[in-house]
């Protein structure tokens, strides 16, 4: 990012914070607007810069290439991606979100939810099912949700 080789960049090694921070960047959107269906291809913020296009381009390739899951996202806390789709908390705005951006942050919330269910079955398979429940029980004596 810092030497402008936007396109150069492989998503399959952006770590899944940077991935939330940088998004809009890495999207070619402006911060406060989404892009309209004439910017859908180029993105709002350097429609006319290739490199920037071309990254674009290629995050759309990694977003919605399903066979391969190449978008980071267990190093995120679901209420972290939640409010990317509130204003606040308080309201809903999910029209200021791009349709690119609601598949990233799809593509983050699978990448955590996977996470989960991995662990869950890897302490499944080492331990019995009453241990198992004990374990999820002080889980959520440690999780507090708001």
């Amino acid at each position: 990012m810092s030497t402008n080789r936007f396109g150069d960049i492989d998503f399959s090694r952006v770590p899944s914070l940077s991935m939330m921070k940088h998004r809009k960047a890495f999207l070619n959107e402006k911060l406060k607007r989404a892009p309209g269906p004439d910017e859908d291809e180029t993105g709002n913020r350097h429609p006319d810069v290739e490199d920037r296009v071309k990254c674009r381009k290629r995050l759309r390739e990694a977003i919605l290439n399903t066979k391969v899951k190449k978008i980071k996202g267990q190093q995120l806390y679901p209420h972290q991606i939640v409010e990317k789709f509130m204003n606040g908390g308080w309201s809903y705005r999910t029209n200021q979100l791009s349709s690119l951006e609601k598949d990233l942050l799809c593509c983050q919330w699978d990448d955590i939810r996977g996470g989960v269910l991995e662990a869950m079955k890897k302490v499944k398979e080492e331990k019995s099912e009453d241990e198992v429940i004990a374990k999820v029980v002080d889980l959520g004596s440690v999780v507090h949700f708001s």
